[in-house]
This record gives C-alpha cells, structure tokens and sequence, in this order.
C-alpha cells in the first residue's frame, strides 16, 4: 500500500504548509456567548461538537444533517443516513447517555438550557427531508427550546436573502456551494434565536468590513492531517469593533462548512456568501471558520460524521476533530486545554 510509505511525508508537508500562517489568537469573547452552526456533514458534525462541549456552549445550529450520534449505534446507523423514519430516538438518546457516563461527553441535563435552531430544505435531494424531524424530536426530548424552519421548498444548501450569492432556492446548487437563493436569511435568524431577538438585521446590499483573519489549524492537532482530514489553515471573520486593542467584550460562534465547501475549493464563502459575515459585523460576534480537508480518504473533504478519524471515539471529546475545535474555542476564550 503506497499510504503507509509517504504518510511520513505528508504529516510533514502538511505541517510545514500551516507554519505560512500565524496562530490563532485569543479576544476579548463572552465565554457564556459561545454557540454553533453547521451545514450537512458540518451539521452533524455541530451536533458533536454541541454535545462533546455543552457546558459551554448555549445554542447550536443544524442544517440539514442527522441526530447525534447515529453513527455509535449500529442498529440506527442506516436509518438515520437513509430511512429516518424508522430510527428509534431511544436508542440515540441511550447511547448518548452512556457516553455522557463515561465521561465522553458533557451531562445531557445540560440541554435544558440549550437553544436549538434546525433547518431543512423540504426539496433536499441529499439528506432525506425527515432526519431534521429526529434532530427536533431528540433535543425536545432532551429538554432544549427548539426552533425549527422546515417549511421552505427548498434544495440542499444554505438559505439566503437577496445577496446575490445564492442558486434557485428548489435547486441542488454544488456550483453556487450549496448555497440557496430563497428570501431567507438563515444565519440571521439563527443568531437572532440565539441572542435574545433583538440583533440587527442586515440591509440587502449591506458589505461587512471587518477582517478575515487565517491561522494555522494544525497546531491544535497531534495527529496525521491526513487521516484526520483536517486543513492547515482555519480562518475567523472578526468584525471592527472585536478587534484586538479594543475593549468591546464580543460574542462567540462557531460555524462549519458542509462537504465540498471549504475554503480550498469555495475560499471564503461561508463567511461572506452566507450573510454570516454581514449578521457578525453588525452584532459584534466573532465567528471561527474551522476547514476540513481533501483528502484520499475523504474526497470531498466532509467533516467526520461516520467515523472515518476512528470509532467509537470520534463523536466525543476524545475525536481527533471535535478534540481539535475544542483546543480552537479553548485558544479564542484564553484558556489553556
């Protein structure tokens, strides 16, 4: 097999590739501000990150993507991937407690105070339509206030509003990154749940003029970036008032890409195609653009959400990538993990 030769190799050069950008900083962040997003295999993926960390973080973001931890239970894993109908969210909701036993991931009790926002396109020709209805269902079961939009007619990919970026909203948009033109601006609604409704809306044509700021991802991982599919370079968009030197103390989110979106193919997109950026400046919320990467074992360069970095571990704290953005947020708030 040729990988075992040049993984060496590899780890090397990928490391060396994340030297070219600076380290991650830490800013001035409400540590009881933290929430999440993602988008597909980044949904899923926010769910572990949600679950792995929810002592700290208060809202979380799923679009399009399957309950946690489908993956961890053998007899719910094809269902939730293909027949969500008949997945038992017992049988998640066990496994999730076991986990939270061992101390995989934080107490479920804390979903009580949890903000959830799910979002599905009813036209969604990649993630079957009704896995968002077990993502609902799970977190009300666990206790969290759940706010679902599963009424628009809309293809895979995340809503937009009049910003230009977006394809036909009924259609599968890869060319456009999955991004959809439907009269919706999701990353608004989504923060606006979070925060308290009551943050500023964006204008159409509104341009954000806060900073792209790239670091070095791989410096938050011990492990081969080519196993674990991970980038050399992450990125945040900090808007001016957030910036270091100032005294504002900002709120936190943390956003993820769905497969075939990171900024190697889309640059920087899900910051500024998404009204994330435009929502961010307004409201004073740093926003951390974690990457995944293209890989000869993950192609289309999705975040981990079957176990591809190993099983059983991969959906908790001990997951090379949730481990990994836990170090991120950890470095953004100025701790030490």
């Amino acid at each position: 097999m040729w990988y075992p030769k040049i993984a060496p190799l590899l780890f090397i050069f990928a490391h060396v590739q994340g030297q070219q950008f600076p380290p991650l900083q830490s800013y001035n962040v409400d540590p009881t501000s933290i929430t999440i997003s993602g988008i597909s295999s980044g949904g899923a993926f926010a769910t572990q990150v949600h679950f792995s960390y929810s002592s700290q973080i208060i809202g979380a973001g799923i679009f399009e993507a399957a309950a946690y931890p489908c993956a961890l239970v053998e007899e719910e894993f094809l269902n939730c991937l293909g027949t969500p109908y008949k997945t038992n969210i017992s049988n998640l909701i066990r496994a999730a407690a076991s986990l939270a036993d061992q101390g995989l991931i934080d107490p479920l009790t804390n979903m009580n105070d949890s903000k959830v926002y799910v979002y599905h396109g009813m036209n969604d020709s990649v993630v079957p339509f009704l896995s968002s209805g077990n993502v609902v269902d799970m977190y009300k079961r666990l206790g969290a206030e759940v706010h679902a939009q599963l009424s628009i007619n809309a293809g895979h990919g995340q809503p937009v509003d009049g910003n230009g970026f977006g394809g036909p909203c009924g259609e599968h948009n890869a060319d456009y990154f999955y991004i959809n033109e439907c009269g919706y601006n999701a990353a608004y609604e989504m923060l606006n749940f979070f925060y308290g409704e009551n943050l500023t809306r964006p204008e159409k044509g509104y341009q954000p003029d806060g900073l792209i700021v790239d670091f070095n991802q791989l410096e938050f991982s011990v492990y081969d970036p080519i196993v674990i599919s991970m980038s050399p370079k992450g990125y945040l968009y900090v808007p001016k008032n957030c910036q270091n030197g100032t005294t504002k103390m900002c709120r936190f989110h943390i956003a993820f890409h769905g497969c075939n979106s990171n900024e190697f193919l889309g640059g920087y997109a899900a910051a500024y195609k998404t009204h994330y950026a435009e929502v961010a400046e307004l409201n004073d919320i740093i926003i951390l653009f974690p990457q995944s990467a293209i890989t000869v074992i993950n192609t289309a360069g999705c975040w981990d959400f079957a176990g591809l970095s190993g099983v059983p571990d991969y959906a908790t704290k001990r997951g090379k990538q949730v481990s990994a953005v836990g170090r991120m947020m950890s470095r953004i708030l100025g701790e030490n993990r």
